[in-house]
């Protein structure tokens, strides 16, 4: 007998297709490495709807796109007769299409396919997967307490879909009696050492050969850690949803590297770049050390890959030394900053301890530390950004003076940071997301979020219902998004005329028209809410 399983990325409303995930090849890989443990055998196959040609995912389109979307998963099951279907929902943003695609599938194809939908999104809300929350308009088409889905990973996917399959195969595994009844959701369960995820192998994705070749810059996203030791208020790991992020685990750099020379060896695609997608890239300091001595020894070897590296670093954990190691090895290195401010850094919880004092001194130390980095990384000539999120909740007219104070005051011979250091910015606006404490406690920091709910907003603009939010009493979202667009046009053309390549006069112009832009669309939203101007 053999088993045949779907793999299905969704369409999420906030997704670029130049990327290839790592969360399918992941599961895949580490089902096949355990074939041997099945009853029976297994046959995979793949689809992802960023690569189809399908009509516009929208309300005004909703019939037609269902049409579409079931002729071509009709397709594949007749060429592919699969028994289950693996459903992607890796973000809020892909939650609708989710369980769109997942109604589609068993409503309208085959009552009898397992569904089974993981994810950050059925992690951290998984009362959004009982049809009682589902968006009203589902039901204009699907019976009352219809629920498509059968099973759902929570947390981390390799180990509860390979137990869901071996038990599938055996006969042991629970099933729902109707689909009137509340999905199953499968028991967490994390691999402690990451050294058992068999290296990278991205066959599954072959199908896509042609689709990927027409991407320009394609990027390839890999984890070599996963947890992190921190919980910064904005992050899901401020909250208790996810235990496997608590504990932080790391696979051998001998596997890295051996990772790594898989990839410079396919040659069926060009990927443009490996985005290490680990929390805080390598936090081990010694396993850190051993891979930028290693990549060295290899480059020195055997000469240099053919793509770049991106990778995410603290400050506080990145020496001045590590910048060398990753301008030596060409790693653009992105810094999780998120506010140059001493007052919201202290209050988003980003600096770590015991008491007031220390976490004062240690934020002190942490702004001249982004200094020292900015300085060393233009010496070097070493790419970095500084990860820029503006607009959070607890953000006030003081805490905005502090952001441009830290860009502009002039305190270097008469010249601001901004003047006398090359840096790139990577600019974010908060997006509301739930499972942050900052989410949690947004009304008792004096913060507004005005769509809760925002992921059940079925509209192409669903990123600005996201991060439409007062950060505070005395400041509205409109007038904070506003300050920081002016403070962010005066630093980047000091950028410019620093001669930085990232902020040219195209780019520069691209980025200010894109301010005003969506200023304009959040202008429009509010405009149809109970806003009230905060001045």
């Amino acid at each position: 007998m053999t088993f045949r399983i779907l793999y299905l990325s969704s369409y999420s409303f906030w997704r670029r297709k130049d990327c290839i995930l790592s969360v399918f090849y992941r599961i895949s890989n580490y089902l096949n490495s355990r074939k041997d443990d099945l009853d029976e055998e297994i046959e995979e196959e793949y689809v992802d709807l960023e690569y189809e040609d399908l009509p516009e995912f929208s309300i005004e389109n909703i019939e037609v796109y269902r049409e579409e979307v079931k002729k071509l998963i009709e397709k594949i099951k007749r060429d592919f007769n699969f028994d289950l279907a693996l459903i992607s929902c890796y973000s809020s943003f892909s939650y609708i299409n989710c369980i769109e695609i997942s109604a589609i599938i068993k409503y309208d194809i085959d009552p009898s396919c397992i569904i089974t939908v993981g994810g950050i999104h059925p992690t951290i809300r998984p009362e959004d997967f009982n049809p009682k929350n589902f968006p009203k308009y589902f039901f204009q088409k699907y019976p009352k307490n219809y629920n498509p889905i059968d099973n759902i990973i929570c947390e981390e996917g390799e180990l509860p879909f390979f137990n869901l399959i071996r038990d599938i195969c055996n006969g042991t595994n629970k099933k729902r009696k109707d689909t009137s009844e509340k999905s199953l959701f499968l028991p967490p369960k994390t691999i402690d050492n990451l050294n058992d995820i068999p290296l990278i192998d991205l066959s599954l994705y072959k199908k896509y050969e042609n689709e990927l070749k027409d991407i320009k810059n394609l990027r390839l996203w890999i984890d070599f850690s996963r947890g992190c030791p921190f919980k910064c208020d904005f992050c899901l790991n401020s909250e208790d949803y996810f235990s496997c992020y608590k504990k932080v685990r790391l696979k051998s750099i001998q596997k890295c590297i051996e990772e790594l020379k898989i990839i410079k060896n396919i040659d069926w695609i060009s990927i443009k770049s490996v985005n290490f997608t680990d929390l805080i890239f390598l936090p081990k300091r010694s396993f850190k050390n051993q891979f930028f001595n290693e990549m060295n020894e290899l480059i020195d070897r055997e000469g240099e890959f053919p793509f770049d590296f991106y990778a995410m670093d603290r400050i506080d954990l990145c020496s001045l030394e590590d910048l060398e190691n990753y301008q030596k090895l060409k790693i653009v290195v992105d810094f999780g900053v998120e506010t140059f401010s001493k007052t919201l850094l202290t209050k988003i919880n980003k600096i770590l301890g015991k008491d007031k004092n220390q976490i004062k001194k240690a934020v002190d130390n942490y702004l001249k530390k982004t200094e020292a980095i900015i300085k060393k990384a233009d010496e070097i000539g070493c790419s970095i950004n500084l990860n820029f999120l503006f607009c959070m909740p607890g953000t006030t007219k003081e805490i905005l003076e502090e952001e441009r104070s830290f860009f502009m005051e002039k305190r270097y011979d008469g010249k601001s940071l901004a003047e006398k250091y090359r840096f790139t910015l990577g600019l974010n606006v908060f997006m509301a997301y739930y499972g942050t404490k900052i989410y949690d406690d947004a009304e008792k920091i004096g913060a507004t979020i005005y769509f809760k709910e925002w992921w059940k907003k079925f509209h192409h603009n669903q990123l600005f219902y996201a991060s439409l939010v007062d950060p505070s009493e005395d400041l509205t979202f409109l007038d904070s998004y506003s300050y920081y667009t002016n403070l962010i046009k005066q630093i980047l053309i000091k950028q410019n005329e620093l001669g930085n390549p990232n902020y040219d006069k195209f780019s520069l112009s691209k980025i200010l028209f894109a301010f005003q832009n969506n200023y304009k669309i959040y202008e429009r939203i509010a405009s149809n809410l109970d806003y009230k101007n905060k001045n």
